[in-house]
């Protein structure tokens, strides 16, 4: 989830299973940095999303790579430039082989009888050759950066409605509120300081956490 403030422009060289709920379809090329972690042999959809942070890396969930922790099968692959899964016509994308993978020491979930909740739910995949073009990386915040009471953009190829368990093939785009750890706390008490959370429901409810 990245401040529309702080990223790269739209590139002109471009014509999991999360939600990314009321959704809208993005336009190609307009989230560039987004890439897609893919099965080669099952190319409908991606198995989760990550960001492109410098040439060679790409931040992700540590869930995402629940079948191992340091090591990636070889038919896993990072997608750089997909749009829409449904066509091979409408953008350039490329697919990069991973080199290695670096899951968050502290990475851990656990379920309270309502919720599962996940920390330090951080990962990152280094690719095997450098993707070279600049407008592609996503330029991250500041550390000191208060993201309290600002918008926020959640980008992905998630479900659109939590009834229709259905992906859409055009990545998707929604802005949500970030909310003060204080009321996230309120609505989910077993979440730690370094959660984030964010919504697009005036009335709190649907908030996801980060």
């Amino acid at each position: 989830m990245i401040r529309e403030t702080i990223c790269c422009p739209m590139s002109r060289s471009f014509s999991s299973s999360g939600r990314i709920v009321a959704g809208n379809s993005t336009k190609p090329g307009e989230f560039p940095w987004m890439v897609a972690g893919i099965d080669k042999y099952e190319m409908d959809g991606p198995m989760c999303v990550g960001s492109l942070i410098t040439p060679v890396h790409v931040l992700t969930a540590a869930h995402c790579l629940s079948y191992s922790m340091e090591e990636v099968p070889s038919y896993i692959r990072v997608r750089v430039g997909e749009h829409d899964f449904d066509t091979v016509m409408e953008s350039e994308h490329r697919d990069f082989r991973v080199k290695s993978v670096k899951v968050h020491p502290g990475f851990a979930n656990a379920w309270d009888g309502n919720e599962l909740y996940m920390y330090n739910d951080l990962a990152v995949v280094e690719i095997d050759v450098p993707c070279m073009e600049e407008l592609k990386i996503v330029r991250l915040p500041d550390k000191a950066t208060d993201f309290r009471n600002r918008s926020a953009t959640v980008i992905g190829w998630g479900i659109r409605d939590p009834d229709k368990p259905y992906q859409p093939p055009i990545l998707q785009t929604v802005t949500a509120g970030i909310y003060p750890h204080e009321m996230c706390k309120s609505l989910h008490p077993a979440i730690k300081y370094t959660h984030l959370c964010a919504t697009n429901n005036l009335n709190g409810e649907n908030i996801t956490c980060y």
